[in-house]
């Protein structure tokens, strides 16, 4: 394994899913600011009225880097499966491997066990198979 391609895959990866979440959070804004949805969010995301602090943007930094590495690791073990004549045909399809295997049963599973707003859920949704797909095209190039 090449670690320094690992390593700029994750990186890409976690851009990519930064500037799609960040977008995200200001469309989805008026869920994350209604007092009835008040109890759902940690006191990282949200210790007070406001934006989170520095402590939340560095958190989700990592895990955006940390996810990546984990998929480039994946990708690279598997992308003989998903070979296509470019890295981006090969990389939208493991990304749509990504997203139906992480968002759409995490998707269903929220819905069974939390109460979050539905049209909230379909934001991430959206937004998930915006990063597994572009994320994904990431991973082929560098991985």
């Amino acid at each position: 394994m090449d670690w320094k391609s690992l390593a700029v895959a994750a990186a890409a990866f976690t851009v990519i899913s930064q500037v799609v979440y960040t977008l995200g959070a200001f469309i989805d804004m008026p869920y994350y600011t209604d007092p009835a949805n008040a109890g759902l969010w940690s006191s990282l995301m949200m210790p007070g009225n406001g934006a989170p602090g520095m402590e939340y943007f560095v958190t989700a930094i990592l895990a955006s880097f940390f996810t990546g590495f984990i998929y480039a690791s994946a990708y690279v073990a598997v992308k003989k499966v998903f070979r296509e004549k470019s890295y981006v045909s090969t990389g939208a399809k493991f990304g749509l491997f990504l997203f139906s295997v992480s968002f759409v049963t995490g998707f269903i599973m929220m819905q069974l066990m939390f109460s979050i707003p539905l049209g909230l859920q379909l934001s991430w949704l959206v937004q998930g198979l915006i990063v597994s797909v572009t994320g994904g095209i990431a991973i082929a190039k560098f991985a």
